[in-house]
């Protein structure tokens, strides 16, 4: 799931974690309104999932609305925050602290944060 779409047209495919996530599984919220968000999410068979791969701009604070978004998918054990850097540059430790907290009021029984990397040839 991209929020706020940060992936953009660059797509998952030029990111290592996101290879492996067919094309109908891939999501974007966070771009309009919480409402419509949140009906998107509950038309989910989330029986059919086991993960959440949610992308985030790492550069951007964790916000309230993101953990009200996420609270339809608090049945999935596993949640995974990938930080989403900004182009050509580092993403700050303080920043990744921030997600790091966030994470932890997540509803998932299991949450890990980590940078996404970029597919080299």
């Amino acid at each position: 799931m991209d929020y706020g779409g940060g992936l953009g047209s660059e797509g998952p495919q030029q990111y290592e974690q996101l290879l492996s996530v067919p094309p109908g599984r891939q999501l974007t919220i966070g771009v309009a309104a919480l409402d419509a968000d949140l009906a998107q999410l509950q038309t989910l068979d989330l029986h059919q999932y086991r993960r959440l791969l949610l992308v985030v701009k790492a550069w951007e604070p964790p916000m309230a609305e993101l953990l009200d978004a996420l609270a339809p998918l608090a049945s999935l054990d596993r949640c995974t925050v990938l930080l989403l850097p900004l182009p050509g540059k580092p993403t700050p430790r303080r920043k990744v602290e921030d997600w790091h907290a966030f994470a932890r009021r997540l509803p998932f029984a299991s949450v890990d944060v980590q940078l996404l990397n970029r597919v080299v040839d």
